[in-house]
């Protein structure tokens, strides 16, 4: 599996661009892409796998009947050809079919029911990065007036809208097969909404709450100034602070 880190100028891995697109311009590829290849991309942009982990989908893993709703078992990939298994323990689960990932496999179950694997061109061979990029990637961006980006940005679009929409970041993480939080955060930070983050907005809240404002005519001369005696330092009156000190 190609490697999506890069190297920076002092020799250390930088993370991906994340250059997500607007739900706006996920419906307009949708519409652009060819009919056959429309449950693919719907798959992509609302569950968040990778490429390898969608192709290797075999309709026994889609769990239409589990309570309390139907999931997806990722627990194998087809990469370069060949099915394998995740590389790592948190790539193996269950994923969560939101309303759009359901409306498309009903869809593709038209295309594809009769086969083992979910997902297939429209020869019938199985789905590799090559072709879905090439053959279905390109020609839907192209007819959608999109800017080209390649098509990992389907996982980071589907992160993005989930995080910006206020869910889980918990859920996400295993939506997306991440090793831990601090994964999503680092990566999709800025996509957090601003009433859950920490951005200096709350000390600013802070600040406003606990200094009090002056009259507009008042001058700084009427203000009384503070007794040092009654200052605080680490919640114990000064005087007090000083004793024990001395003590």
């Amino acid at each position: 599996m190609v490697k999506t880190f890069t190297l920076n100028h002092a020799g250390l891995e930088e993370p991906p661009e994340i250059h997500p697109f607007t739900l706006d311009e996920v419906n307009r590829i949708l519409d652009a892409v060819h009919t056959w290849y429309r449950p693919y991309l719907t798959v992509a942009f609302f569950t968040g796998m990778r490429a390898g982990e969608q192709n290797g989908l075999s309709w026994s893993d889609f769990l239409e009947d589990m309570k309390p709703e139907p999931h997806i078992f990722i627990h194998k990939t087809y990469v370069y050809k060949k099915d394998g298994v995740p590389k790592t323990k948190k790539s193996k689960r269950y994923i969560h079919c939101l309303p759009q990932v359901l409306e498309a496999l009903e869809e593709q179950r038209k295309l594809t029911g009769k086969n083992k694997h979910i997902f297939l061109t429209v020869d019938g061979r199985r789905m590799t990065p090559d072709h879905i990029r090439k053959e279905v990637w390109m020609p839907a961006l192209e007819k959608a007036g999109i800017e080209y980006r390649p098509p990992l940005q389907s996982r980071h679009t589907f992160a993005t809208m989930m995080i910006s929409a206020g869910e889980d970041v918990g859920w996400v993480q295993n939506m997306l097969g991440h090793s831990s939080l601090q994964m999503i955060f680092q990566r999709y930070y800025a996509w957090v909404p601003q009433t859950t983050r920490s951005d200096g907005q709350a000390f600013m809240r802070y600040v406003n709450d606990v200094v009090p404002e002056l009259p507009e005519n008042a001058q700084s001369t009427d203000i009384e100034p503070v007794k040092t005696d009654k200052v605080c330092t680490n919640l114990v009156p000064l005087d007090e602070y000083r004793r024990k000190k001395r003590a």
